[in-house]
């Protein structure tokens, strides 16, 4: 429409299109640069959702204290914080950081890139009472931000010990040139106070693949399928081909290595379709559920009647009874009999008569029948089957003699600690599955890393952007986890 015209019949509207792109325009401006009114009133605003945030945050510090106090037990946090408090008192060594350090003269740290604040704190502390500190790690594989380490430790400790020895190690003895070369080449996009240096020690291997899949379906289905073309499950005649180029592997060389547990949902899958054995290692989603926690929790009272907190998770979230914590009585070192008697009327409930028909099943059994044997039979009484939380914690239950070792693995152990079974995989031969994390200290002979695309690896979540640094040492970390392919 020409801009002088004034006879056309859609004058009026265009003239009203025009008016209002034009407030449209004025309120994006405000928006992109606000007037100092606006940016006061909303500096207010986020200052007072700020304070309401941390009242919030602060009365759940207090409260969850106050809870491990009741039940006496601290979390690692705790074990840190008050280690520190052991050792010093208005910044001066306590009597009892002095022993130590009479009876210590040298400390040494192994994966210093892991450290936390408290840690750091720790170290310094005990670094002044003793007469050698020797450190080892690598500050490119730093990946645990989240819980407060930082690649820079080293040049920290630089600055504060200007006189220290730095010895570089520079030779790699696990990855072929190929993989070693692309794996640097990545990392040296971070910044460092030193150049990075490594040289393979191994001969030159085949060249990395780069796979590029259309959908994360698609991707599954093509990582299935080199995993079966690698161990020759397609045929006899390309089983034999593969075996004269070097190319053979068993399932238990093989290692799915993932950002995100939520990426081996549909791996696992097509693994299955493949009639692949595979093995998954890490602390899934599943076992926070509910029924997972409350069975669980259910034979650690079995195996300590002593532990308050287990028996009541598990009357709450097996047993549904009402106000677990007024059975707190019931956990203790007195006869059964007088423990039902200090309960009283609470013990005639439902729900926790039928804990104590579970108890009086399950006592003569815990220690006397394998895990799997245990955890079905507790979901066939408690009309549990089904569930696919405790479908995944029994696929694991194999790999443990009895319950206590189990109990034990899964509360104490590591990311790669935690561990199940899928698609009736043998206990040897099975392709690993696990995210990045979890395989940090660990190697295998082929990697395969899936999900190397925005938004995966590097991560981003709930609209913020990746810490590109901490993802690239992620992805350093993968790559060097892989020895021949």
């Amino acid at each position: 429409i020409g801009r002088n015209s004034t006879s056309s019949p859609d004058l009026g509207r265009v003239q009203s299109i025009r008016a209002g792109f034009s407030d449209y325009r004025k309120e994006l401006g405000d928006r992109l640069a606000p007037s100092p009114a606006a940016i006061s009133a909303s500096m207010s605003e986020s200052a007072h959702i700020m304070r309401a945030l941390y009242d919030v945050i602060s009365d759940f510090g207090e409260e969850f204290s106050a809870e491990k106090r009741r039940r006496g037990i601290i979390d690692y946090a705790d074990a840190e914080n008050l280690t520190l408090d052991l050792l010093t008192h208005d910044g001066e060594p306590t009597a009892l950081a002095e022993r130590i350090a009479s009876d210590y003269d040298e400390i040494y740290i192994d994966e210093y890139q892991d450290i936390n604040p408290v840690q750091y704190r720790l170290i310094r502390q005990w670094s002044k009472w003793t007469k050698c500190l020797f450190v080892i790690g690598d500050p490119d594989q730093s990946i645990y931000g989240f819980r407060g380490s930082s690649a820079r430790c080293f040049d920290r400790l630089m600055a504060e010990h200007p006189d220290l020895e730095r010895i570089r190690l520079k030779a790699n003895y696990r990855s072929t040139p190929e993989i070693l070369n692309s794996a640097m080449a990545v990392i040296r996009s971070n910044p460092s106070s030193m150049p990075r240096t490594l040289e393979a020690m191994r001969k030159s291997g085949p060249k990395i693949e780069l796979i590029r899949p259309q959908s994360e379906l698609e991707q599954a289905i093509a990582l299935a399928k080199r995993i079966a073309a690698m161990v020759g499950g397609l045929d006899m005649v390309e089983a034999h081909a593969r075996s004269q180029d070097g190319e053979n592997v068993g399932f238990s060389d093989i290692a799915v290595l993932y950002r995100t547990h939520r990426q081996a949902e549909l791996i696992e899958k097509c693994l299955r379709q493949e009639d692949i054995p595979y093995r998954v290692s890490g602390r899934e989603p599943h076992l926070e559920d509910p029924s997972v926690r409350g069975t669980l929790d259910f034979f650690r009272f079995l195996l300590n009647s002593q532990d308050a907190p287990a028996m009541e998770s598990c009357l709450e979230l097996i047993f549904h009874c009402p106000d677990p914590k007024a059975y707190a009585a019931f956990a203790g070192p007195l006869s059964k009999a007088r423990r039902l008697k200090l309960l009283g009327e609470r013990a005639e409930t439902p729900q926790f008569q039928r804990f104590l028909r579970a108890l009086e099943a399950f006592s003569p059994l815990v220690n006397k029948d394998s895990p799997l044997t245990l955890l079905s039979g507790f979901c066939e009484m408690m009309e549990l089957q089904g569930v696919a939380a405790l479908e995944k914690l029994m696929d694991g239950a194999p790999l443990y003699p009895d319950m206590g070792s189990m109990l034990e693995n899964l509360t104490l152990g590591g990311e790669a600690d935690a561990m199940r079974l899928g698609h009736n995989a043998p206990q040897g031969d099975a392709v690993q599955l696990m995210t990045l994390h979890a395989a940090k200290g660990l190697e295998f002979p082929v990697v395969l890393m899936p999900g190397v695309n925005q938004g995966v690896l590097p991560l981003e979540m709930g609209g913020a952007p990746a810490d590109i640094e901490e993802e690239r040492r992620l992805f350093f970390v993968g790559l060097t986890r892989a020895q021949n392919r």
